[in-house]
């Protein structure tokens, strides 16, 4: 899973060279330790605003709906399907917000087929590598 993880990251930075992009390298704390969110994120967003990539040790490298609110801040969701330690495969929507003001990331998940209780959540700082 690192390798698959570090092989995304070099895929990103080829594909931020290629296009006018912002990535951002996040370091992200877990709120409850529970493990659905990841240590790591990488984000790749569209200098224009129209789209946005991300990629963490949960997920490969993936589309995510893009919104630039009032306070020209980042708002990404994206959906991934994660494995229980029981077996059960369970589907998580999660929404990213980036401040570029101080490169900070809130991000949060919704249980989509699961009734957990608590829902994913942290926050953490990011670099900032101009594409």
């Amino acid at each position: 899973m690192k390798y698959l993880f570090l092989a995304s990251i070099f895929t990103v930075f080829a594909q931020a060279a290629a296009a006018e992009t912002i990535t951002y390298d996040c370091a992200v704390r877990d709120r409850d330790g529970t493990g659905w969110v990841a240590p790591r994120y990488i984000f790749v967003i569209d200098k224009d605003g129209v789209s946005a990539q991300t990629a963490s040790g949960h997920n490969e490298m993936q589309s995510a709906k893009l919104k630039i609110d009032r306070k020209k801040r980042y708002k990404l969701d994206w959906r991934v399907e994660l494995t229980e330690f029981g077996g059960q495969k369970v589907r998580v929507n999660y929404t990213a917000r980036i401040d570029p003001s101080d490169n900070t990331v809130k991000l949060r998940g919704n249980w989509v087929n699961a009734n957990f209780v608590n829902k994913p959540s942290g926050q953490g700082k990011c670099k900032v590598i101009d594409g």
